[in-house]
């Protein structure tokens, strides 16, 4: 059995941040539209630990850190099997930037408060400022 390429764990990573910003903070297209921002990668760390094997299941656990400069972070582990192999941790760096002129922006106020309130319902899947707190892992099946 042949193992899966390096690039496939970027699409990973996309599938299971798309999912914690939309089913744990309530991100979509529309609440960016109308707010005139969006969001970009600034960079991806991935420390391969074990191949994954073609043809398994992986379960990607991730959470959300909050820092103080208006960035946040989604930090991954990558497991496969019934004994949950770690095959890699992950980390993403992410910022708002205006739709218009794609210039970094501040958090504007309206998904501030959509944020906030995704942190009083999910607590157990944020962290802020580095402070690691024990956290329950959102985890997605790809």
């Amino acid at each position: 059995m042949g193992i899966v390429h390096n690039s496939v764990y970027l699409q990973w990573l996309e599938k299971a941040r798309m999912n914690f910003s939309s089913k744990i903070i309530g991100f979509s297209r529309e609440l960016f539209k109308i707010n005139k921002v969006d969001v970009i990668v600034k960079n991806v760390f991935i420390d391969y630990l074990s191949p994954a094997k073609l043809g398994l299941d992986v379960q990607i656990s991730s959470f959300c850190i909050i820092n103080k400069n208006g960035s946040f972070d989604f930090e991954y582990i990558i497991t496969s099997g019934d004994n949950h192999k770690k095959l890699a941790r992950a980390k993403t760096t992410h910022y708002f930037v205006s739709d218009e002129n794609k210039l970094l922006i501040r958090i504007p106020n309206s998904i501030k408060n959509i944020i906030n309130a995704a942190i009083a319902n999910h607590s157990d899947f944020f962290y802020f400022n580095e402070q690691k707190m024990q956290i329950n892992d959102f985890c997605v099946v790809v």
